[in-house]
């Protein structure tokens, strides 16, 4: 089974491999979407379950280029659903790979099938829709009020596999609610931001103060800042940033400007006292070194500007 990876799209939208110590055929369920990388032929063969949520289906393509750039090499790229594994006959190659028959999938999934009655059977997929649409629309309360339905549902009929797979649902709803709350936060701290940076390009003591808390703030929400929907964030957090490193060049030029002009002050002082002791030579080295001072004070400014 080393020539053999099998992976499952997870509700995050992310890719995860699974392990083979197992039966290949209990892998194969009505609700999910397993991608089969056959290493030695280069083909790739993704199982799409019958019962698969829409939001799990939503996610094919990305699948689909993830595996495209990660075996740049696949030659085969072939789909197939429960209803398709008795006419494609692509499939009797993969049968033969993964060392498992056709009909022993088909009779995995009409056992899985056959623990739900008609009723309940309607019930579930009601269910799952509803709770697809919340999650679609970013209603991730409502999905999980509906998901806790379809797991008492699970817990009454003892079926393991859906109760793992909406106990995975329940997981990412929550993991996507905390976000919307920290993203919700993160657009109210950059009205006061974008307040402060406003205070301080017109009163220069306020930047050292509006720097101090962007940098906080960037601390905070570092997962979470490159998120596309976060754009505006990142360019106020850009524009303080200049702000500062102006306002320290302009600190910067003005300390060394200081500077030059303390010694241009002592070196007049002691080239008037040569002047006064007519030490003439002496005298006119300070005023040489004078105008060296002044020329750095020169290019500084020009540099300011």
């Amino acid at each position: 089974m080393n020539d053999i990876k099998v992976f499952r799209i997870l509700y995050s939208g992310e890719i995860k491999e699974e392990s083979l110590k197992g039966e290949i055929v209990e892998l194969f369920s009505n609700l999910n979407i397993l991608s089969f990388y056959i290493h030695k032929n280069k083909r790739l063969y993704t199982w799409i379950g019958s019962d698969a949520s829409r939001t799990l289906k939503n996610y094919i393509s990305n699948m689909r280029q993830s595996f495209s750039e990660e075996y740049p090499y696949l030659r085969v790229l072939r789909y197939f659903t429960e209803d398709s594994l008795e006419s494609m006959n692509e499939l009797n190659d993969f049968f033969s790979d993964i060392g498992i028959s056709k009909q022993a999938i088909i009779n995995h999934l009409k056992a899985e099938k056959s623990k739900y009655e008609e009723q309940y059977f309607t019930e579930l997929n009601t269910l799952k829709e509803q709770a697809d649409i919340y999650f679609e629309k970013n209603e991730f309360n409502e999905a999980i009020k509906v998901s806790k339905e379809i797991i008492q549902l699970a817990i009454e009929s003892k079926d393991g596999e859906l109760l793992k797979d909406q106990k995975a649902f329940i997981a990412e709803a929550e993991a996507r609610l905390k976000a919307q709350h920290i993203l919700d936060q993160i657009r109210e701290e950059r009205k006061l931001i974008k307040e402060m940076y406003y205070e301080a390009t017109i009163n220069e003591k306020n930047i050292e103060k509006t720097y101090g808390y962007v940098q906080e703030f960037k601390h905070k929400y570092e997962e979470y800042l490159k998120l596309s929907a976060l754009e505006t964030v990142r360019k106020l957090i850009l524009d303080v940033e200049e702000l500062w490193n102006s306002y320290n060049y302009k600190k910067t030029i003005q300390e060394e400007r200081k500077k030059y002009l303390e010694v241009i002050i002592d070196l007049r002082n002691k080239a008037k006292k040569s002047l006064e002791q007519f030490a003439i030579i002496d005298a006119c080295n300070y005023f040489h070194e004078i105008t060296s001072k002044l020329n750095q004070i020169l290019k500084i400014h020009d540099e300011e500007r």
